[in-house]
């Protein structure tokens, strides 16, 4: 059985994986003022982006995959694989999920499967890359749904805002909040519970940020077993850097990930943003 595997560009899935095991990536759109983007790194990249985010008087908007682009796409393999399964950012965050859900219907094949995967950025991209390894293994799709529709709830999200800035554009904080924030200095770290996003911790500086990601990571390795772990960015980031070198060094991963918030991803978080996402396996 062949079996393709589909999800948005928020899942913000490295290109040697996406190449390497054969994902189709439909990409959202980023609207600056003057002219909208694709979110396929190729009409506009990441540090180009992130340079013109930090450009911009405004925040950009970002648009949800029509219903009509995800219909072109599962036309696109639906004669060569078997089987369909399109795995999109979580439904409480974007559109993209009920826009599959309509292509699909407007098809009317029940060989098309979408899944919320009730996540963004990396945290879908871990979900979609085990799903896309289990198809390449020749499991069942009824396997790899039931894998694809319950990875939210045994994986463990970080997510470290460098500034307040982005969240005060995107009307996610008041300017009173953001003030009070910026003078403490304080990094805003948040969460996925249930599809959405969730303060976790507050913390005063990025040391304090480095330091208590890790201890997150440590107690749940105390409880869980935790083979692989990806870290995350924006642009540059002392934290990145700092936190990547201590996963390497006092850890014992099977496979440490490196991947970049895309730019949609990348709007709400901004620049200096990074997350953490590993998988509990028992």
């Amino acid at each position: 059985m062949t079996i393709k595997i589909i999800t948005d560009s928020t899942a913000d899935i490295p290109k040697y994986l996406i190449d390497e095991l054969n994902i189709e990536v439909v990409p959202l759109t980023v609207n600056f003022p003057d002219k909208s983007y694709k979110d396929d790194g190729i009409e506009l990249t990441n540090d180009e982006f992130f340079k013109k985010l930090k450009e911009s008087s405004e925040l950009p908007t970002t648009s949800q995959v029509s219903p009509g682009e995800f219909e072109v796409v599962f036309n696109k393999f639906l004669n060569d694989y078997d089987e369909i399964l399109c795995i999109d950012i979580s439904s409480n965050l974007s559109g993209t999920f009920n826009a599959a859900i309509q292509a699909k219907n407007i098809i009317g094949s029940d060989k098309i499967h979408i899944v919320d995967s009730r996540m963004v950025s990396f945290a879908i991209g871990f979900v979609v890359v085990e799903a896309a390894k289990m198809a390449k293994e020749n499991r069942s799709i009824e396997e790899i749904v039931e894998y694809a529709q319950n990875g939210y709830t045994r994986m463990n999200n970080i997510f470290i805002f460098d500034t307040l800035d982005y969240l005060l554009k995107g009307g996610r904080l008041s300017k009173k909040e953001a003030f009070v924030g910026s003078l403490l200095n304080i990094k805003p770290i948040l969460t996925l519970v249930d599809g959405e996003l969730k303060s976790l911790h507050k913390v005063r500086g990025g040391k304090k940020a480095v330091k208590y990601a890790i201890g997150q990571i440590k107690e749940d390795c105390s409880k869980y077993s935790i083979n692989k772990i990806a870290i995350y960015k924006g642009a540059d980031s002392d934290m990145f850097d700092e936190i990547k070198e201590i996963l390497n060094s006092e850890f014992e991963f099977d496979e440490v990930i490196e991947s970049k918030l895309g730019i949609v991803v990348g709007t709400h978080a901004g620049p200096g943003a990074l997350a953490i996402s590993y998988f509990r396996e028992g």
